[in-house]
């Protein structure tokens, strides 16, 4: 029987913050390595098995920081969807002042992104934020080691079985994890792992070592089964949805949950002073002008010229330079929030479901 302990700590914790910002950056090196056209095949993969498990910890640090509150606050996914507005309406009329890339026609729809499907990941997280007295209900009255088990045979059924079915899109109507229902699992799983601790609790570099081995076994996954000349899908172990990518996220969620990070610090600092404006680095650079612009456009592919090694190195520096670049010009609008009060006003929300 294995022996499941709550966790004693429930402050506010650095590392978390730090972590949000990192799978953010993984997320830009995603894009860029999957959809940029750098060329390579093999260093295209292995940056993509780096920075696959990004999206299930930012789901993951949804339930790590949100698991614990008791009541559903309207006025925080109002405020999100505001930023997501701003962003949307922003970069829609300016951008066809400098490019060809984007045009004023259909601009009604970025007035409504939940509905013209704009933001995948903001579309499910929708979903997922109003279902969360459900799952926090879930997380902090179910029995700590029924909680354990029901975990892993989900896992079982969406992550184990999909990957030998990973050409069903609709087994379990997954679609390789670009929904709710795999978000929904995953804050289940934050949740867990911020109320309760297994017996064996790994260091912060035990941890980082795991990730590091989930991203070796894509790499041998991927050369296995071309070598064998597998119908089974080469690429199948960068889904979401896969184990590697999974418990990677997982071994990343622990490792900066475990770092000791001093809010005094440099890392602290950073941490406290960039987290707010992590989404919007998702806004930017995912908006479906820019998209078109960059990463779908195939705008990267003047590094396959490169050796493999200065093309990874290259891809990072990039995304590194777009990940910078997206926090910065996040500090006007939180300015302007701010000076619009804009979380205080969404307050009424609250007060509609009291």
């Amino acid at each position: 029987m294995i022996d499941i302990r709550e966790n004693s700590s429930n402050g506010r914790n650095n590392g978390i913050d730090l972590l949000r910002l990192f799978s953010m950056f993984l997320v830009v090196v995603l894009h860029i390595a999957g959809y940029g056209g750098i060329g390579n095949e093999r260093c295209a993969f292995l940056l993509c098995a780096i920075s696959g498990c990004a999206v299930n910890c930012f789901a993951m640090i949804s339930g790590y920081v949100g698991c614990m509150s008791a009541q559903l606050k309207p006025s925080k996914i109002l405020a999100l969807w505001c930023q997501v507005v701003y962003y949307s309406l922003l970069i829609a009329v300016i951008m066809p002042l400098f490019s060809t890339g984007g045009n004023w026609h259909g601009l009604w729809k970025y007035l409504f992104p939940i509905l013209s499907c704009e933001y995948w990941y903001f579309n499910a997280y929708v979903i997922v934020f109003a279902a969360m007295p459900l799952l926090n209900t879930a997380i902090r009255n179910t029995d700590a080691r029924n909680l354990f088990y029901s975990l892993i045979v989900l896992f079982i059924f969406f992550c184990i079985v999909p990957m030998f079915f990973w050409k069903t899109s609709t087994f379990f109507e997954q679609r390789h994890g670009y929904n709710a229902l795999w978000l929904g699992y995953c804050y289940l799983v934050g949740g867990f792992f911020r109320k309760y601790r297994l017996p064996v609790r790994w260091s912060w570099r035990g941890n980082l070592l795991g990730y590091c081995i989930m991203v070796a076994l894509c790499c041998v996954w991927r050369e296995t089964l071309m070598q064998l000349h597998h119908p089974l899908g080469s690429t199948s172990c960068l889904m979401y949805i896969s184990p590697m990518m999974f418990l990677g996220a997982i071994f990343l969620l622990l490792a900066f949950a475990e770092m000791p990070i001093a809010g005094n610090g440099g890392w602290g600092r950073f941490a406290q002073i960039f987290s707010p404006s992590a989404f919007a680095v998702y806004l930017i650079h995912v908006h479906p002008i820019v998209w078109e612009l960059g990463s779908n456009g195939k705008r990267f592919s003047f590094l396959a010229s490169l050796t493999p090694i200065a093309l990874f190195l290259t891809v990072l520096f990039l995304a590194f330079l777009i990940f910078i670049v997206c926090l910065l010009l996040d500090f006007p609008r939180r300015w302007i929030f701010e000076k619009l009060s804009l979380q205080r006003r969404c307050g009424f929300a609250d007060h509609l479901i009291k």
